[in-house]
This record gives C-alpha cells, structure tokens and sequence, in this order.
C-alpha cells in the first residue's frame, strides 16, 4: 500500500520519511505532516499558507522542513547518590542550537522533598541535563516510586524565548 500526501498525489509519503531516519512520532492536520526523528529534531511539510508548517514562513513544504523546536520532559529513571541524600534527575530537552536551558527540579517522596538546578547548552537535538537535588535538610530519598516536578527555561538575550513545566512519576535506583 502506498500512502500519499493530500496536497501531492504524486510523491508517496516513503521519499519523506528515508531523508529523516528513524521516525518516533508522527502528526498530520488538514493539509500538513509533522514527523519528530530519533534524535528528538521536528520536521514538517505540507500547505502552509497560515504558517502551520512551523518555519517561520507561509511557503508550501514539499520536502521534510526542519522546525526550531523545544521540548521537555524528565526521565523515568532517577538514581540515587550519596546513600540517599542526594538524587539525580535528567531533564531530556529538545532545544533550538545556540541557546541555554535552565532547569528546576522538586522531587518528592512520601514527606522527603528536594530542590535542584541546572543550566544546560541547546545544541538543536535531544539532550540530557542531569539536576542534582539534595534532600530537604538532610532528608533521605530511597529506592522506589516518586513524583519529579520540572520547569524548563530557554532565555534569549534576558527574554524567555520558551518555558515548559512538567510532573511525572519516577523511579528511585540507587547508583551502581
């Protein structure tokens, strides 16, 4: 079976997809595709007289387009250091090349809260920002189930440019 673009009967969607690798999500509006790649890069085609395209232009994309993006999100695995009193949290942001991330982390477990920073390069891909967070006046963090709170912050030149905040439920290992 061969899928086609609404908007070019003539190309099949598979001459898109080989220029951008491996694929690990896909979207589609009325007249566009967005595709997000392994390394976490955003690429979009299709009509784009209303900029839905994401480039910054109102030209139509017949090739896979790159998007400046930013996206956020903490992995699920969190490890522990220092028996305990200090946890490690890796913020996974998607941020335009050249431009600064700075992160904000909580964890809680049970009544045992943390609070750790970091600031990280945006190299355009998908990196990991490790955050440490120390245990609230010495409090111990122990292997098992938790809930990582995240703010992500992209300024340019003193103005946010973009922020994300994001909850999710980790993990606690202790480091090997």
């Amino acid at each position: 079976m061969t899928i086609v673009l609404a908007n070019d009967p003539t190309r099949p969607i598979r001459t898109f997809i080989s220029t951008l690798g491996a694929i690990v999500g896909l979207g589609a509006g009325t007249s566009h595709t967005c595709a997000v790649a392994s390394d976490g890069n955003v690429f979009c085609w299709g009509l784009n007289a209303s900029g839905q395209v994401g480039d910054g232009s109102t030209l139509n994309r017949v090739f896979a387009t790159p998007v400046p993006s930013f996206s956020f999100n903490v992995d699920r695995i969190v490890q522990t250091r220092g028996r305990g009193h200090v946890a490690v949290v890796t913020a996974l942001v998607n941020c335009p090349a050249g431009q600064h991330v700075k992160v904000d982390v909580r964890l809680t477990q049970g009544v045992t809260t943390g609070h750790g920073q970091a600031a990280g390069q945006c190299t355009g891909g998908l990196e990991g920002v490790p955050v440490k967070v120390a245990g609230h006046r010495g409090a111990v963090f122990q292997p098992g189930p938790a809930e990582a709170e995240a703010d992500a912050v992209v300024p340019d030149r003193g103005q946010i440019v973009d922020t994300h905040d994001w909850t999710r439920a980790v993990e606690l290992t202790v480091e090997p």
